[in-house]
């Protein structure tokens, strides 16, 4: 006869149990962001690991998603970094401010 286990009552030992089941890959690096989600230090390592956790902490599973009705959709992680029009716009107006080329800020040499 099989003795159920006993559930985990506190906030820490939940907590705790939910670590446990955290695959331990890339040399922990998942438990250590979820461990600073949990503690309430790092807004981005809770989306992470909230997103990691979702897609059974597959990162391809993540890029993929299309979980459209999710609140975390547009912030999840490993995305392909794109320059946006506005991030463009902006570049070029600190250029003109600065007194600047835009061929400067470009990294190319202006005479």
């Amino acid at each position: 006869m099989k003795i159920p286990q006993r559930q985990p009552e506190t906030n820490s030992e939940k907590i705790a149990a939910w670590r446990e089941n955290i695959p331990n890959l890339f040399h922990g690096s998942y438990r250590k962001q979820y461990d600073k989600a949990i503690s309430g230090k790092g807004m981005r390592a809770a989306i992470n690991s909230k997103c990691l956790d979702c897609m059974c902490w597959q990162q391809a599973e993540i890029r993929d998603c299309n979980i459209v009705t999710c609140p975390l959709h547009p912030y999840r992680p490993y995305q392909p970094r794109h320059r946006s029009i506005s991030s463009n716009l902006a570049r070029q107006r600190s250029a003109r401010g600065a007194g600047k080329k835009l061929n400067d800020v470009k990294g190319s040499v202006v005479a």
